[in-house]
């Protein structure tokens, strides 16, 4: 997050020598590229907790379903609910990626206004953390429909 802010604030540097934008304009750019920035690492926070919550209640699932005392109901009823869980977190990803190309085109639209080129590194870490989510979420989906075999 800090390196996301001293990489962001040397951006900003340049936005003051952009000839071609107002000096009130620019102060509003630098403002609303700030607010986007924030908005993205807020993203990425949200992520990594969902994902903490997800793993803490699969985990919690796998435990009673894999309990020496549970029985085959037992270990249905928690495989259905696993797999409830993975499809609401397949939601979350879905929705989040969207909410990333959303916050790519406004970070776009703010660059080109403010003459500055757009980083590849702004929402790579965003990106990422989708990926790893969706691929780990469909894993976990596979041991639930393997229980439920």
């Amino acid at each position: 997050s800090s390196l996301a802010i001293v990489l962001f604030s040397s951006q900003m540097s340049d936005v003051t020598t952009t000839p071609e934008v107002p000096s009130a304009m620019q102060s509003l750019l630098t403002e609303l590229l700030r607010q986007k920035t924030d908005e993205a690492n807020a993203l990425l926070g949200h992520y990594i907790r969902s994902y903490t919550v997800y793993l803490a209640v699969t985990g919690a699932l796998v435990k009673f379903a894999l309990d020496e005392n549970s029985n085959a109901e037992l270990q249905r009823a928690m495989s259905l609910l696993g797999l409830l869980t993975s499809a609401a977190g397949l939601l979350v990803c879905i929705f989040g990626e969207r909410l990333r190309r959303a916050l790519v085109s406004d970070l776009q639209t703010l660059r080109d206004r403010a003459g500055l080129p757009m980083l590849s590194s702004d929402i790579l870490a965003i990106k990422f953390t989708v990926i790893t989510g969706v691929v780990f979420i469909v894993i976990v989906t596979m041991g639930w429909v393997y229980l439920l075999a």
